[in-house]
């Protein structure tokens, strides 16, 4: 599974990566993710770095290479729709291996993703996903879901709506 580095920091933060591994034992970013996500993070110490940093050192995440076309791709989607370098070159490494799925949480990110044919899916999705498979009951995935929205994750109403929805759905 292709990741920008929201989702990475998002699950480290919620300490929940070890299951998320087991959904998606690769997991495969760029080195511009890489840099967002651990490097950056590991300077300031952040606990959330050294766990992503922990799983990149066993083999559960992999730094691919973005070629010459999709370098460009990715600088291109970058200028016209107004996404950082990390989600225009996730979304540019989906198109190169020729994936549909992406982590992605940004509404933006995951709105040119769509134009671009990709399915994002954002870290609510990842936490329904991991109760479905039963790496997490109902009262853990409470408690993930209300330590994310007591962090600074941005999270609009109108999704958590609909995530509580699904899971009501998915619970029966």
């Amino acid at each position: 599974m292709i990741t920008n580095a929201s989702p990475l920091i998002v699950n480290a933060k919620l300490e929940i990566l070890k299951e998320v591994s087991k959904l998606y034992p690769i997991l495969e970013i760029t080195e511009w993710v890489y840099q967002e996500a651990v490097l950056n993070g590991l300077e300031s110490e952040r606990q959330d770095a050294v766990m992503i940093e922990t799983l990149y050192k066993k083999g559960c995440i992999k730094i691919i290479k973005l070629n010459k076309k999709h370098q460009d791709l990715a600088e291109h989607i970058q200028e016209n729709y107004k996404l950082d370098r990390g989600e225009a070159e996730t979304i540019a490494l989906a198109l190169q291996k020729d994936v549909k799925e992406i982590l992605m949480d940004e509404a933006i990110g995951r709105r040119v993703a769509i134009f671009f044919n990709l399915r994002p899916k954002g870290s609510l999705r990842v936490l329904l996903e991991l109760y479905k498979k039963k790496y997490l009951d109902e009262e853990q995935l409470k408690n993930k879901v209300n330590e994310l929205i007591g962090s600074q994750f941005r999270l609009d109403a109108q999704v958590l709506a609909h995530f509580w929805d699904l899971f009501e759905r998915i619970k029966k």
